[in-house]
């Protein structure tokens, strides 16, 4: 990964999302690094109450449906579908992981 918005795609992205990812010590760095520089302390806080609901598969992660529908939608389809529950960590999902792709 070349930078904390590499890290923070890899952590939203619903095919990846298991607990490996949430414990290893560069991508929660690189979490931290993102969203301190773009949010304000109270919008970090929610950001990180909804990442917990996120990491934790609760909520509307919890259903069937979305475990089942992480390989079937792209990423974004599947926070429009199921993140509207946790709207903050859904928009930054939604924008981050609509971000093209290059190879450097």
């Amino acid at each position: 990964f070349k930078r904390p918005i590499h890290l923070v795609a890899h952590m939203l992205h619903p095919m990846w999302r298991e607990e490996a990812t949430f414990i290893n010590p560069e991508l929660m760095d690189a979490w931290m690094s993102y969203v301190e520089k773009l949010y304000s302390t109270l919008e970090c806080d929610i950001l990180f109450r909804e990442l917990h609901e996120y990491r934790n598969g609760t909520g509307t992660f919890s259903y069937a449906l979305a475990r089942e529908e992480r390989s079937m939608m792209t990423p974004v389809t599947w926070w429009e579908n199921f993140g509207g529950r946790t709207p903050k960590l859904q928009a930054l999902a939604v924008r981050i992981l609509s971000q093209v792709s290059v190879k450097c």
